[in-house]
């Protein structure tokens, strides 16, 4: 399952419907698709409070992580974690690689459940791993 927060801060040609079957897809291939998994849309000013907060740099970023090893009383399914995507960063990114919005958008949340699988690219080894998943899954994703 996965909520949507804040949609109202994505471009109004967003179809949300496809964007979301997107990400289902997305948590189907990666096998999640038991899990929950909440992705929220911010702007940059909150991005900003939140990479200072979490990560102590002060400054936007496109996308954040946050791991839960909660599981959901209600469902018994466990609760992947929460993905912050910064609407403006997406914009800025779409526009600067000539791609879409909604694009771009996949493009991040898929590295931000990737994150919350273990992927990391604090290292060169680690971020071609990384990325070669990211590329697989969303090459899968758009067919």
């Amino acid at each position: 399952m996965i909520t949507m927060i804040n949609c109202e801060y994505l471009p109004n040609d967003i179809n949300l419907n496809i964007l979301r079957a997107k990400f289902l897809r997305t948590i189907k291939l990666l096998d999640i698709e038991d899990s929950e998994l909440t992705v929220v849309f911010e702007r940059n000013k909150q991005m900003r409070a939140l990479n200072k907060e979490f990560r102590n740099i002060n400054k936007p970023t496109d996308v954040l992580s946050f791991e839960s090893d909660f599981v959901n009383p209600e469902t018994g399914k466990k609760v992947l974690g929460d993905i912050i995507v910064s609407t403006e960063e997406a914009i800025s990114q779409a526009n600067f690689a000539g791609h879409s919005i909604d694009y771009e958008i996949l493009i991040l949340v898929i590295h931000g459940i990737l994150h919350l699988l273990k992927y990391d690219h604090i290292n060169t080894n680690d971020e071609k791993i990384m990325l070669a998943k990211q590329r697989e899954v969303l090459l899968a994703v758009i067919g």
